[in-house]
């Protein structure tokens, strides 16, 4: 029985249930296709502010907050409709501290050379 020997008011019936069940299914794959934090942006965030506070240590732990930040900037720009803004904005965050640290580091070590 096709839908065009059924009188209008049940085509009209059919269709809507067919657009429902549609809807469903998309609502229904949305929902298993939840959106997840980046791997390490807390850890480039709490290594870029930890870099700031502690001088010693400070460019190694810059160094290992940038290249994670890296690898997850790299994971976010294949696929950024499966991570959450929020650890992006995390990770970017921790970058931004890392990088001033390193440079601050830098401006020290070359500070303590020039002064000797």
């Amino acid at each position: 029985m096709s839908l065009s020997s059924l009188p209008a008011t049940f085509q009209n019936v059919t269709k809507t249930n067919t657009q429902l069940d549609q809807k469903t299914i998309f609502d229904e794959q949305d929902a298993f296709n939840t959106q997840q934090p980046l791997q390490n942006a807390t850890a480039v965030l709490v290594l870029g502010v930890t870099s700031l506070v502690i001088c010693l240590f400070g460019i190694a732990l810059a160094i290992i907050a940038l290249t994670l930040a890296v690898r997850d900037i790299k994971l976010y720009k294949v696929n950024p409709k499966i991570y959450t803004i929020a650890s992006y904005k995390n990770m970017q965050a921790g970058k931004i501290c890392a990088c001033i640290s390193f440079a601050l580091n830098m401006l020290l070590i070359v500070y303590n050379e020039f002064t000797r």
